[in-house]
């Protein structure tokens, strides 16, 4: 009885689109951006950032489209 070797292929996604309802945006005004993206495997872990420092408040809501 032979064994086959699994392997694990990482893909990165195939298209990222950062979405606004609002353009263009001021400063010193909140919005909402969307980042979608899809095409990826394992899912894409998306953090968002500002001048260089990792924005740990932002509210993020995760959808996995079957």
């Amino acid at each position: 009885m032979h064994s086959c070797p699994k392997c694990f292929l990482a893909v990165k996604p195939l298209s990222v689109s950062i979405l606004s309802t609002q353009s263009p945006l001021s400063a010193f005004k909140e919005y909402e951006l969307i980042c979608e993206s899809y095409g990826s495997r394992p899912a894409a872990q998306v953090t968002w950032w500002k001048d260089n420092v990792e924005l740990k408040n932002a509210i993020q809501k995760i959808t996995i489209a079957g």
